[in-house]
């Protein structure tokens, strides 16, 4: 038969989704199986093509694959070379290069993400926009950028991510990609955008997602000779790597060559960990000085783990488990800002660690204009929080103690005058009542405290005396008089 006529035929029935929600994800996955292709006459399967049925039975005839349906067989072949026996003939690689090439870069791709995606995409603008783009492989790549956004036990979230990964099988797919670091792949020596046919004869693994996998490894080469090596790529191209890179690491199937390099690892190390989320990397993250860890396996997690130093959105269970906690701390830096230094991960890191280790309670209550206020008022509004009587307006254990410390050290018994905000507020006992029953600076807090109840003592002054006196109860050494009367009887 005439492959290309077949395959149109064939792909005619792309157009027909399944209609209706999935409430289980293996729903859903199994709604991607038939894409539409149950309406399709038999001999225009896959299954059936000259081309790749010998293939097929040789690589796809195993439990665990539905040869009935075209697209499992399609990631089938594009997974198969497991071992170096596992190639595909030069007709079967051709016709499954046209074949993902219709799936993904015509109007069949955006009518199928239509209907598998279509309450998505009601509910989400930025795919609506997606759907509407007519450049090859640019509806794709738009719509693989809404994958995390997407209920994972939906039909649209399994047809994206099985589409995704067979875009991410060959970069010549995404539009974007192609049209960014085209000239930079030249420059550079990553020449993979040549014609399919160069890659006649080549084991499938070593080809799928080379490309970007090169210019992984040109940046991470040239990272000891350059301060910042993503600044070799153009602009558009960098953007573009780190886009892609960001969704492979949220996908372990996505990156093709760590997929194949750790397989075995990802079962030695990983059997029990459920895929998604950025959790098969981070398993294999934890593994990657393991003794055992296949050499190749450790290579590419080294050149991943450098490129997410670089891009702190790679660290993915991070990104969502700090989600919070970085708009709070304002760790998030701008997109526009990719090349700064405060974009790496060890930013992040020490924008989070500084953020949990400083209390909060200056901003919350006692800082007005964002910062110190001056001549103590910030130290007495705080003090004023730990004597509250409500617990939610209370400071801190760890700002009570800072307190404790300061209220220590000053030493405020000894010499009220060190505290300027309680020296202003109660200067008119102070001058007065006070200059004239005391003979030493050390007596003046006791005077204050006699007079609380007096027509001579003012709101203010009665609270800041309070916010002091508040320590000092607690902490009997932080008065002078009672220390020195009751010392020895202590130490007794």
């Amino acid at each position: 038969m005439e492959n290309k006529q077949d395959i149109r035929i064939a792909l005619l029935s792309w157009q027909r989704p399944v209609v209706g929600g999935a409430a289980e994800k293996e729903q859903g996955i199994q709604s991607c199986n038939n894409l539409g292709f149950s309406a399709a006459a038999s001999d225009e399967r896959l299954l059936n093509f000259d081309a790749c049925k010998e293939d097929v039975h040789r690589l796809c005839n195993k439990e665990g694959i539905d040869l009935k349906s075209d697209l499992s067989i399609l990631e089938c072949l594009q997974d198969a070379g497991q071992t170096e026996a596992a190639t595909l003939t030069r007709q079967c690689e051709d016709l499954v290069w046209q074949y993902k090439v219709k799936l993904t870069q015509d109007e069949r791709f955006t009518n199928a993400a239509k209907g598998y995606c279509k309450d998505e995409i009601a509910k989400i603008p930025g795919m609506q926009k997606c759907t509407e783009m007519t450049k090859p492989g640019y509806a794709l790549s738009c719509m693989l950028d809404f994958t995390p956004n997407v209920t994972a036990t939906s039909q649209c979230h399994a047809f994206l991510q099985r589409t995704g990964v067979l875009a991410f099988g060959d970069f010549r797919l995404v539009g974007p990609f192609v049209e960014q670091c085209g000239a930079t792949l030249t420059r550079v020596g990553c020449g993979t955008l040549t014609p399919h046919k160069a890659h006649e004869g080549v084991i499938v693994p070593h080809t799928q997602g080379m490309a970007l996998e090169c210019l992984i490894n040109y940046v991470v080469k040239h990272g000891k000779e350059q301060s910042d090596p993503l600044q070799m790529l153009d602009p558009g191209c960098r953007h573009e790597v780190m886009r892609l890179v960001e969704m492979q690491t949220e996908d372990f199937h996505l990156d093709r060559p760590l997929f194949f390099a750790c397989r075995q690892d990802r079962e030695r190390y990983c059997k029990e960990v459920v895929a998604g989320k950025g959790k098969i990397f981070e398993c294999l993250m934890m593994n990657r000085n393991d003794q055992f860890m296949e050499p190749e396996c450790a290579r590419l997690l080294g050149e991943r783990a450098y490129m997410m130093g670089r891009n702190y959105r790679m660290a993915h269970p991070l990104v969502k488990a700090c989600a919070n906690e970085m708009k709070e701390y304002k760790c998030e830096p701008q997109d526009e800002l990719e090349s700064a230094a405060h974009y790496h991960l060890t930013w992040i890191l020490l924008c989070l660690e500084n953020g949990a280790h400083n209390a909060k309670e200056i901003d919350k209550w006692c800082s007005p204009r964002g910062d110190i206020e001056p001549k103590g008022l910030t130290l007495h509004c705080l003090m004023e929080h730990a004597s509250a009587t409500d617990k939610t307006k209370q400071v801190g254990p760890q700002c009570m103690q800072a307190l404790k410390d300061v209220v220590k050290v000053a030493d405020i018994g000894s010499n009220y005058k060190v505290d300027k905000v309680l020296y202003g507020s109660c200067r008119t006992l102070i001058d007065g009542a006070c200059a004239r029953e005391t003979g030493s600076e050390s007596e003046t807090l006791t005077c204050l405290m006699r007079h609380v109840d007096s027509s001579d003592m003012t709101p203010m002054c009665e609270q800041r005396l309070l916010e002091v006196q508040y320590f000092m109860a607690r902490d009997w050494t932080l008065d002078p008089q009672l220390y020195e009367a009751c010392h020895d009887e202590a130490v007794r």
